[in-house]
């Protein structure tokens, strides 16, 4: 399973511009060129550079700020393919499903009776940005909204993991709803007639060769058919637990048969599956340093250290700490 690696969107790098900060040299003062950047990074190297940035920027109110600042003509693929839908509502779903093709969270979106709820999937241990990233994806929703619509979206709510802080006041100014804090989950929910509302910039000449274009992306990162689908509800719910089969369907909205015929046609099993996965967020995780090898395995959902371990020499003929060194010394010279 090859590395994920995927550009930064750009509105995310003007916006860090916008806040006086010489984006080109940052890069460069973590090893990293513009044209990295914008061509594609892995977890690691986003991880660096974001760090270096919200640092650089100290404003913790920044996400916001970004998110309400939008620049259509600096879209990638995604952005482009969700403004020339036809309504808001599939805008947002198409957002959703390709958040993977730039360094955005996964995502979900719930639909219930007269609303739907777009929720942000974190995962991962708490980075000094991740709050922030939070904000400026929820706030974003909302500029594109109502920029789009030509009419003020007001959310029907906003819920946050993080605890209230003291400019709390300018999460109502953005929002213009109730805004919940220390939450179980991230989340924006919207009313369906907002999101049944047509688009300023639908296109329907353009809008299918976009999404196809972006769906053969996708194809590429091997996202398509079950075993795709799979790959990543795990990478989403390796957060200390082993995920179970019937978990996993369930978020699938099928039946624990289905899936395992599904698998079964694409001569794929559910326990291959997720040894492939572990393997991959493994070599993601030591890519970092700043998880020790204890959290790994927690976050890997092995139920000890040796486990843990003894799965990764089985997949690399070496031992983690080994392998962190030889990957990480490289990137720490001068």
């Amino acid at each position: 399973m090859a590395a994920h690696v995927a550009p930064l969107p750009r509105n995310l790098l003007d916006a860090i511009a916008s806040s006086g900060i010489d984006v080109a040299r940052l890069a460069r003062s973590v090893g990293l060129s513009m044209a990295k950047l914008e061509r594609g990074v892995s977890h690691p190297e986003s991880d660096r550079f974001l760090t270096a940035a919200w640092e650089a920027i100290g404003d913790p109110a920044f996400g916001l700020i970004a998110g309400t600042t939008l620049k259509p003509e600096l879209y990638s693929v995604v952005g482009l393919a969700a403004l020339t839908s036809p309504t808001l509502g599939a805008a947002f779903e198409r957002t959703v499903r390709y958040a993977r093709l730039v360094w955005g969270d996964a995502c979900e979106m719930v639909r219930d009776p007269g609303k739907a709820t777009i929720r942000v999937l974190h995962s991962g241990r708490e980075r000094p940005y991740t709050r922030a990233k939070v904000d400026m994806q929820l706030a974003s929703r909302v500029a594109f909204a109502s920029r789009f619509t030509g009419v003020s979206i007001v959310p029907v709510s906003v819920a946050l993991r993080r605890a209230r802080p003291q400019w709390a006041s300018r999460y109502r100014e953005v929002f213009g709803c109730p805004v919940r804090f220390d939450q179980a989950e991230d989340s924006i929910t919207f009313r369906q007639r907002d999101l049944d509302r047509s688009l300023l910039s639908a296109n329907a000449q353009i809008s299918p060769l976009l999404e196809r274009h972006a769906e053969q992306i996708l194809a590429g990162m091997g996202q398509n058919g079950a075993s795709g689908q799979v790959r990543i509800v795990l990478q989403r719910r390796l957060r200390g637990e082993e995920p179970q089969l019937a978990h996993v369907a369930e978020e699938l909205g099928m039946s624990m048969r289905t899936l395992q015929r599904r698998l079964s046609a694409e001569g794929a099993r559910f326990a291959d599956l997720l040894d492939d996965v572990r393997h991959f967020m493994a070599q993601e995780y030591l890519s970092a340093d700043h998880l020790n090898l204890m959290e790994i395995a927690f976050l890997l959902g092995f139920s000890d250290p040796n486990s843990f371990f003894r799965a990764f020499r089985r997949w690399t003929g070496t031992t983690p700490d080994s392998y962190r060194r030889q990957r990480c010394q490289p990137s720490r010279a001068p």
